[in-house]
């Protein structure tokens, strides 16, 4: 399980509990200095990602060049393993 947080500030006072477009407000802040906004802290809680899918977004992230080197293990300092690899598989 996951809880992601947000910071809100919003036109009207709300109250602990209430949700908003999914998320539940869990601290109520009060009025900004010029009682313009309320200030609250909003959570959801999420299914944490698999082993897999948090390593697709960690590549996803990456050049093309540093995904191939992450995928067959090698490094930049070390780049001939996945080269080797890479002839050997096309062969």
């Amino acid at each position: 399980m996951q809880v992601e947080t947000k910071f809100l500030r919003v036109f009207q006072a709300v109250e602990l509990g209430d949700n908003m477009d999914g998320w539940r407000v869990c601290w109520l802040g009060g009025w900004d200095k010029y009682r313009v906004l309320f200030v609250v802290m909003i959570k959801r809680v999420t299914a944490c990602p698999t082993a897999h899918e948090h390593n697709l977004g960690r590549h996803a992230k990456l050049s093309p060049r540093e995904r191939t080197w992450a995928n067959c293990g090698a490094t930049a300092a070390n780049p001939q393993r996945c080269r080797s690899r890479l002839r050997s598989s096309s062969s």
